[in-house]
């Protein structure tokens, strides 16, 4: 019997192996190229959006969820500056995605909570904020 995580991943075919394994070296190279891109946007939006929320939100919750946000995000960094070069593979590419789902429902998580964190109750245009935030996320 497939446990949940299996049975998703099997439907989704993403799996690498000797066949396919040109294109999706390929493809997990583009990933680590615009990594710094998509680090550097999200650090800056989770400020933004902190500073945008200090006068409506706790000052411990938004420095609470911006800690939990950036340890994750060094911890992602640390490994793309150990691993950036492991495609050649096909062991160190399936070892790849595996670090991007963990890291993208890590990352998923955090910026989910911010509907839950930062939500200012009887205050629409904090409300719109949010909605377009999580969106653009």
């Amino acid at each position: 019997m497939q446990t949940i995580g299996e049975y998703c991943f099997s439907t989704m075919n993403c799996d690498i192996d000797a066949e396919n394994f040109p294109v999706r070296a390929e493809q997990l190279r583009a990933r680590l190229r615009s990594y710094p891109l998509m680090l550097v946007s999200q650090v800056v939006m989770a400020l933004l959006l902190c500073g945008l929320m200090w006068d409506k939100v706790s000052h411990s919750v938004l420095l609470g969820w911006l800690a939990v946000l950036y340890v994750i995000h060094l911890i992602e960094t640390y490994y793309w500056l150990r691993y950036r070069e492991a495609t050649r593979t096909v062991a160190e590419c399936k070892s790849w995605r595996r670090r991007f789902i963990v890291f993208v429902i890590m990352v998923g998580l955090a910026w989910g909570s911010v509907g839950l964190l930062l939500f200012v109750v009887d205050d629409l245009a904090y409300q719109a904020l949010l909605i377009f935030v999580m969106l653009g996320m």
